[in-house]
């Protein structure tokens, strides 16, 4: 992931004082490199989960050998393939996924197709996975269900895969993982990046989205654009949605509250499920 098109500056300084700073880094090369590597190390441990704005820094020996464990095993990969999550699986017996009851829905979502949906979502990314051996297989959402309890979508998709034999490849499952936070469509995104980074020690080469085809537009040009991501390194695997009229009306709203604030910051143009867990809680 590149940051090519972000202003990083930090306050607002005025054009004499950005003058003078590009002057002080063009005349000392060095200070330059380490102010560099500085904030390159502090980036990486932030993304880590290392460093909290709510706890004292530290690094302890359990979290360095974590993540060294967590390098050797992913570090190889280069790919991403992320299933975005849309519901939380309540049932006990995994093989049973096509159960509507197995499923925590809101009223929406209880219509016919819709668990079978998320089936083929997931089976999607299993096979995308198992056509790249260098591609990490993450299953993406959070807790988004206050009343389902601690479960997330991201680990109730990869229960269902597990149950479901991996659709015939089980080899994927040690490629397979969650991420366990977002709380929308561009947390997804970005998070599953961050998570990819957290186990392999790099980001990902190439991304591949699997969704519904009426979000590949919010996907490709709208969160894809947000991080400046390369287009030729982000591919959708789009599948029919089981309402599409009313999913693509809702999409417009979607869209135009991500045109307006494209990070999602402003809780007034996009509400998230405010209940999920904080990113900075990750673990391996």
């Amino acid at each position: 992931m590149h940051t090519r098109g972000y202003d990083l500056e930090i306050g607002s300084p005025t054009a004499r004082r950005r003058r003078t700073c590009n002057r002080w880094l063009a005349d000392y090369p060095v200070e330059r490199t380490i102010l560099a590597v500085t904030i390159v190390s502090v980036s990486v441990l932030a993304i880590m989960g290392l460093l909290s704005p709510r706890e004292p820094s530290f690094v302890d020996a359990a979290t360095v050998e974590e993540f060294a464990l967590a390098h050797q095993t992913y570090g190889n990969l280069k790919n991403l393939v992320i299933v975005a999550g849309h519901a939380v699986y309540i049932g006990t017996d995994f093989t049973k996924a096509d159960d509507m009851d197995s499923w925590f829905l809101e009223d929406y979502q209880r219509i016919p197709g819709q668990v079978e949906s998320f089936i083929e979502h997931i089976s999607q990314g299993v096979e995308a996975a198992a056509k790249d051996p260098s591609a990490l297989l993450l299953f993406s959402g959070g807790e988004t269900r206050h009343l389902a309890g601690p479960l997330s979508e991201g680990a109730s998709y990869w229960f269902v895969a597990n149950g479901l034999n991996w659709f015939g490849h089980p080899n994927v499952r040690q490629r397979s993982l969650t991420e366990a936070h977002a709380r929308d469509s561009f947390e997804n995104l970005i998070f599953s990046i961050c998570r990819f980074y957290e186990l392999t020690g790099h980001f990902p080469e190439n991304i591949t989205v699997v969704g519904y085809e009426f979000k590949r537009e919010r996907f490709v040009d709208y969160h894809r654009a947000a991080i400046a991501f390369p287009a030729e390194r982000l591919k959708y695997i789009g599948t029919a949605a089981p309402n599409p009229t009313t999913a693509s009306t809702g999409e417009m709203k979607t869209l135009s509250a991500f045109q307006r604030d494209p990070f999602g910051c402003q809780a007034s143009s996009l509400p998230r499920f405010q209940w999920a867990l904080p990113p900075h809680s990750w673990r391996v």
